[in-house]
């Protein structure tokens, strides 16, 4: 029997040592006929390097982010894949390009090449749609606003072209351009100065719809 209970006592007593290592609080309570009664319960230790104001989703959010962002990047290699071999040699051509007046250039190049069918008339129907949709939605525009769009987009170099964008959304929120061109660039700049950017906003159509 006395074996028994210093076996018992020595067990409890290794126990109980190890759940302490591992992080549990142990309580040891003597009882009367010379036992021990000992009580576990679980703790959690704080991370001392943890930062105390960091926000705790912030690693999903992160993570939310990056598969977006290659599932944007899985979408544009598929739709890149599905193009006709020579239109897109020419477009990962134009990428490489280190001058952006060269790949300004490129660009136009390859949509002139669309137009006229040189890749193909699949290629060239989608071509000739969009064409015809921007110009439909120019004409839409005050006269005025048009004939500063496409005197912006005429110039070469590419520091006066930001120049004359700027100079079209000013003279847009001033009513340059009359009341309806007006309202559209203060929707635009209030959802850019918001405090969040929801999906869809600061893209897609734009000032003139």
């Amino acid at each position: 029997m006395l074996l028994q209970t210093i076996s018992t006592k020595v067990t409890t007593t290794v126990a109980a040592l190890s759940l302490g290592a591992a992080g549990a609080a142990v309580t040891v309570t003597a009882l009367p006929d010379g036992g021990a009664l000992t009580t576990v319960s679980s703790t959690t230790t704080a991370d001392p390097t943890a930062d105390p104001t960091a926000d705790p989703t912030a690693g999903a959010r992160t993570d939310r982010r990056d598969r977006r962002a290659d599932r944007r990047a899985d979408r544009r290699a598929e739709r890149l894949a599905a193009l006709p071999e020579a239109l897109r040699a020419d477009i990962e051509a134009a990428r490489d390009l280190d001058d952006r007046e060269a790949r300004r250039d490129a660009r136009e190049a390859i949509k002139d090449k669309a137009l006229a069918g040189g890749y193909g008339t699949r290629v060239q129907e989608r071509a000739t749609r969009i064409r015809d949709r921007v110009e439909k939605r120019l004409a839409a525009l005050p006269e005025a606003l048009r004939a500063d769009i496409e005197a912006a987009r005429g110039l070469d170099d590419r520091e006066a072209r930001r120049d004359a964008r700027e100079a079209i959304k000013d003279k847009a929120l001033a009513g340059d351009y009359g009341d309806v061109v007006q309202g559209r660039a203060e929707a635009r700049r209030d959802r850019a100065a918001g405090p969040s950017r929801g999906r869809g906003h600061g893209r897609g159509r734009g000032l003139f719809g």
